[in-house]
């Protein structure tokens, strides 16, 4: 039924729900997995006093990133899921809704459930509300079981 499966994490306990969810699926539909992490560079206002964005700060953010990518990754082979992962970089909602689905003919988007409060999700779309309502793959939201 699908081919090829696509799980965004963050490190947050959601996207570590979905990461199973999407390795269940993987071994029950034999799709490849394609795990991405995608660093948001709209967030890197730290400067040095010279102007310039700091090195160590972005290489920071990358080496964690990648340290999920990995980790993810062993989940996967631990669970006889072959995996691929992806370091992106850019707006998140549009990597993971357009960008990665399109790159990688994505036939599943599992993404975990966004935990913002009222107040955030009105001032800002959540990521996993923009993939579902603007994606082109279907998408699979899937709850942390402590929600309600």
């Amino acid at each position: 039924m699908y081919q090829r499966i696509l799980v965004p994490v963050d490190g947050s306990h959601q996207s570590a729900v979905a990461l199973e969810k999407a390795i269940q699926l993987a071994q029950q539909f034999q799709a490849e997995l394609f795990i991405a992490t995608v660093i948001d560079q709209r967030n890197f206002f730290t400067y040095n006093r010279h102007g310039v964005l700091s090195a160590d700060f972005y290489t920071g953010v990358a080496s964690y990133a990648q340290h999920l990518l990995n980790q993810a990754q062993i989940k996967a082979k631990t669970n006889g899921v072959l995996a691929t992962t992806i370091l992106a970089k850019g707006i998140p909602k549009k990597i993971i809704a357009h960008e990665l689905p399109h790159q990688y003919n994505i036939d599943l988007v599992i993404i975990g459930k966004s935990q913002r409060d009222v107040l955030a999700k009105l001032l800002s779309s959540s990521t996993s509300n923009y993939v579902i309502r603007y994606g082109k793959s279907k998408v699979l939201v899937v709850n942390h079981e402590n929600s309600y």
